[in-house]
């Protein structure tokens, strides 16, 4: 949170079929579509990923939701969150 409590998200993604990009983009907005169970799971991996950056602070790399999920089907976008 910053110092007047609001909280702020810095989201990045690549567009689909982009591999020239050097770095990913950084977006103002972003729209999951997906069933109630995929957003039990991604809630799920949310959860247990912050409890990760609080078990390792400093020291927390980045998780993938593909991981988490043992992995996710052809084509689907991946979920990574960093610090």
């Amino acid at each position: 949170m910053d110092p007047a409590g609001a909280m702020t998200i810095d989201v990045y993604g690549y567009p689909q079929d982009e591999d020239e990009l050097d770095s990913p983009l950084r977006l103002t907005e972003i729209t999951i579509v997906a069933d109630a169970a995929v957003l039990r799971k991604l809630a799920a991996f949310l959860s247990r990923t912050a409890d990760l950056m609080d078990q390792h602070g400093a020291t927390f790399g980045h998780e993938h939701f593909a991981d988490f999920c043992g992995g996710l089907s052809e084509g689907a976008t991946d979920v990574i969150v960093n610090k």
